[in-house]
């Protein structure tokens, strides 16, 4: 190569180098709401829960939130995450215990009646809920609403459960 092209490359490399830096310390500092996050919350024995939540785009104080308990892997559920976080809701997606990435052992509809109970709450209290807490879900993710609902947690306000029996 001569030497006007390697000054060539010599100046590509330095802008991109210098671009870079650039964005490291001035274009990624940003104080607007994350629209992805991952998080272990607590429920009354200690156990923590692993959850995706997704944030809505648009500005605002608060948000309803939308809470879908899976024993079928959160990260399955990605597309909801972000279908409801557009349509101004925050979406909280979580692995029941002792699935995946939750703590604990997994003993089928033993704690969900409690840990709904305890997430709901702790949903409804975070600086960008408003306090009104939904949840939605079908097969064993229907019956965890149903298990959190009868120990009658203040903050929920709406199921929307189904269910699909075969004979």
């Amino acid at each position: 190569m001569n030497h006007r092209g390697n000054h060539y490359y010599n100046k590509i490399f330095s802008f991109l180098i210098s671009t870079i830096l650039l964005f490291n310390v001035y274009g990624c500092t940003n104080n607007a709401q994350e629209s992805f996050k991952s998080i272990m919350i607590p429920v009354r024995d200690g156990i923590k829960l692993a959850t995706d939540l997704y944030f809505p785009d648009e500005e605002s104080k608060s948000y309803p939130v939308i809470l879908i308990r899976t024993p079928y892997n959160k990260m399955l559920l990605k597309e909801y995450g972000e279908f409801y976080s557009k349509h101004g809701y925050v979406t909280a997606i979580q692995d029941v215990r002792g699935k995946y990435g939750s703590e604990g052992i997994w003993m089928p509809y033993e704690f969900e009646g409690e840990d709904g109970y305890d997430v709901i709450e702790w949903l409804a209290i975070q600086e960008w809920s408003n306090g009104k807490i939904g949840m939605v879900g079908g097969s064993y993710s229907g019956s965890v609403q149903l298990a959190a609902a009868i120990e009658a947690p203040p903050h929920q306000n709406k199921i929307r459960s189904s269910f699909l029996f075969l004979s």
